[in-house]
């Protein structure tokens, strides 16, 4: 894959943080450590700073949907925007969110796109009417199907994205992790959890994520009652932020 030009294509990019945030990083850092081009399209964010990223990013208009989907979505149909990436010789273009993000995508290059969550809680957590619902998946389902190739972060993504009403093919492409083996110096280890009620020898849980039931949280807390009611000591650390963050 050396000496392409690739095209990185989501919704939420640094300063927002997530999962899928970071998987595009990832992915812009590593293509470009192999030799080849990336090039992020996002939409801008108000204090954003792309200065410390390896490759280019390429930011266009959005609208502030925090309230309601938890991040800025873009306008895909800026001209400008359209021009700048068009300056690009892309080979590919491989996208991460089958809604603005996917509209943008959908120019004539080779094309990837990959399902990460599961887009219907989110559907139905912003939109409420039935109705509606409805045709926010069928859009959801009509752009994922104009990708060339479709690509799913686990199984169990592949047949919730089958349970929306796409017919396509699909294959598993995990995501990739990129820590160092080992462990960190115990100084650093000290530093993080001087503020926190973490004694020697008791096991540590740790989640890291958006506070969504369906990331499975409902099943941790369950697993840490019967723990809890079988006298073991642990402690438990939630990290992240997210819908139900509040219950």
């Amino acid at each position: 894959m050396s000496n392409r030009t690739i095209c990185l294509i989501n919704d939420s990019f640094p300063p927002v943080t997530d999962g899928v945030a970071n998987a595009v990083v990832n992915y812009g850092r590593a293509i470009t450590e192999s030799g080849s081009r990336a090039v992020v399209a996002t939409p801008a964010y108000p204090g954003a700073d792309d200065s410390g990223f390896s490759f280019p990013v390429v930011r266009y208009p959005s609208i502030d949907m925090t309230k309601l989907v938890g991040y800025h979505a873009g306008f895909p149909f800026s001209e400008k925007t359209m021009q700048t990436l068009m300056e690009y010789p892309f080979d590919l273009i491989h996208c991460h969110c089958p809604i603005t993000s996917a509209v943008l995508a959908r120019i004539h290059v080779p094309a990837v796109f990959t399902y990460h969550t599961k887009f219907d809680i989110d559907i139905a957590n912003a939109i409420h009417a039935k109705l509606l619902q409805e045709g926010a998946k069928k859009l959801l389902v009509d752009n994922i199907s104009a990708f060339d190739e479709v690509w799913t972060v686990s199984h169990g993504a592949g047949e919730n994205l089958r349970s929306l009403g796409y017919q396509g093919d699909w294959r598993v492409m995990p995501n990739g992790v990129d820590f160092a083996r080992g462990r960190v110096p115990e100084e650093d280890v000290r530093a993080v959890c001087r503020d926190f009620d973490l004694p020697e020898g008791v096991p540590v849980f740790l989640f890291v994520g958006r506070m969504m039931w369906y990331k499975g949280l409902r099943i941790t807390l369950d697993a840490l009652k019967k723990l809890k009611d079988a006298g073991h000591p642990f402690r438990m650390v939630f990290v992240g932020s997210g819908g139900d963050k509040d219950e």
